[in-house]
């Protein structure tokens, strides 16, 4: 008879094999995780982390028998303190403003 096992991908980048139950979302983890013995693929960080909760709870962490880890390639596409930079702010100064039609706010003053 096999086992429950269970595979953590908390990057969600990786294939899942077909041998695999795919547990992708919040509904099909109530709906089939850990009803038969068989392998479950859990894609996401979210649902690995309930995952890892559930079988802590239950003493039966020794059922992950893998957890998925960024590639090489995934870690240079998105780096682990990757920040975005701040948008360049330009405040405009006399020099760079065009002269308008219109009025002249000084006049009013």
């Amino acid at each position: 008879m096999t086992e429950k096992t269970v595979i953590l991908d908390p990057t969600g980048l990786q294939i899942i094999p077909p041998d695999c139950i795919a547990i992708t979302t919040e509904v099909e983890w109530l709906q089939h995780f850990y009803q038969e013995n068989k392998t479950y693929w859990i894609k996401g960080k979210k649902l690995c982390e309930w995952t890892r909760e559930y079988l802590q709870t239950w003493n039966q962490t020794q059922a992950i028998i893998d957890e998925k880890q960024p590639s090489n390639l995934e870690l240079e596409i998105i780096p682990e303190n990757h920040t975005n930079p701040a948008p360049e702010t330009t405040n405009p100064s006399p020099q760079n403003q065009q002269n308008t039609p219109g009025f002249n706010i000084d006049e009013f003053l």
